[in-house]
């Protein structure tokens, strides 16, 4: 048996950790398998985790004494996405052709939970979910059979969707904006993509695809965040990390290889997660106001890539490591270390 669902990491020199448990209590039961993707938002001071396990999915605020299940008795869940919402947190997941969104409050708990028909889930990428909040409205990017956004208000009632936006075969994101929300995509063509962008309204009206970037190769991750003036994307591919404002030049960060995992803006500061070397070791790295480029940080997690989240004071990195079991891990990052 293994101790906590969920911890964060004071120091992250691997051999020499200090942790501050999430879920302190021993795990049993299904809690108490391996945990994967795992996902992460902020409300107010405090974050809440979540992630899948052989028992279904979970969630843990940071001083919750144990993890809850976000969907009981249902193995069938995953693909488990959050943000913030209202008065505390959202979340999506699919399971049995479903699509479920759950309003939490900021203790952790369920308050209300919405299952809407989706379209078959079957296959490599089915049931893979991404979620944002403008402020009014939350949607939901459901990677399923195909590729599809529902919106959501406060209290879990659906407003517009599922509506059918394109080609479920590609690395995606979802940001929201001054203009409602942005979704990115690639398109995949045998040696290179392009990346595209479609605008949805808060009532859920979609706009038409619009071209933001050809490249010269595959894009292995993809992420988009925004910094109320302009819609940031950050991609991997052969040749590292790239980022741009949506209408503005792009630039490249790294120059291996590599998968984008995510990226935020705290501060005026660009944050990108990602995989060095595509199926490698986790780093980040951030842009300042200034567009000075920090050099490279590595997380010490050695499964599912790292995903980001702040409070508004400090940046908290998920990911996994095994320790007996596959856990999730968090880490309070700065830019250098």
């Amino acid at each position: 048996m293994t101790r906590t669902a969920l911890a964060l990491s004071l120091l992250i020199t691997f051999s020499a950790s200090a942790y501050t448990a999430f879920t302190p209590d021993a795990r049993t039961g299904p809690a108490a398998f391996n945990q994967f993707e795992p996902a992460v938002a902020a409300h107010g001071d405090d974050y809440l985790a979540a992630w899948t396990s052989r028992g279904g999915v979970w969630i843990s605020t940071l001083d919750a004494p144990i993890a809850t299940p976000l969907d009981p008795g249902n193995l069938t869940a995953h693909g488990v996405s959050l943000s913030s919402g209202r008065d505390g947190y959202f979340a999506a997941w699919t399971s049995d052709q479903q699509l479920s969104a759950a309003v939490i409050d900021s203790f952790g708990r369920v308050e209300r939970t919405t299952r809407v028909p989706i379209a078959n889930t079957s296959g490599s990428i089915g049931g893979t979910t991404y979620t944002a909040w403008n402020g009014a409205v939350h949607i939901v990017l459901c990677q399923c059979g195909t590729l599809n956004v529902t919106l959501f208000d406060d209290n879990a009632n659906v407003i517009a969707g599922p509506i059918d936006i394109g080609n479920p075969n590609a690395r995606v994101s979802v940001t929201a904006d001054d203009n409602g929300f942005l979704v990115v995509s690639s398109h995949v063509t045998p040696t290179a993509d392009s990346i595209y962008g479609r605008r949805i309204s808060s009532s859920g009206v979609a706009g038409d695809w619009f071209l933001i970037r050809e490249t010269a190769s595959v894009v292995q991750g993809l992420a988009a965040t925004a910094d109320g003036a302009r819609d940031i994307i950050a991609w991997g591919d052969q040749f590292g990390v790239w980022s741009m404002a949506i209408g503005e030049p792009s630039a490249q960060l790294t120059p291996a290889p590599a998968m984008v995992t995510d990226a935020l803006v705290e501060h005026g500061r660009l944050w990108i997660a990602y995989l060095e070397g595509v199926n490698g070791a986790p780093h980040y790295l951030t842009i300042g106001p200034d567009r000075n480029v920090t050099p490279p940080v590595r997380i010490q997690f050695d499964g599912f890539p790292a995903r980001l989240a702040s409070n508004g004071t400090s940046v908290l990195a998920v990911g996994t490591m095994a320790i007996a079991d596959e856990d999730v891990f968090g880490s309070y990052i700065t830019p250098a270390s």
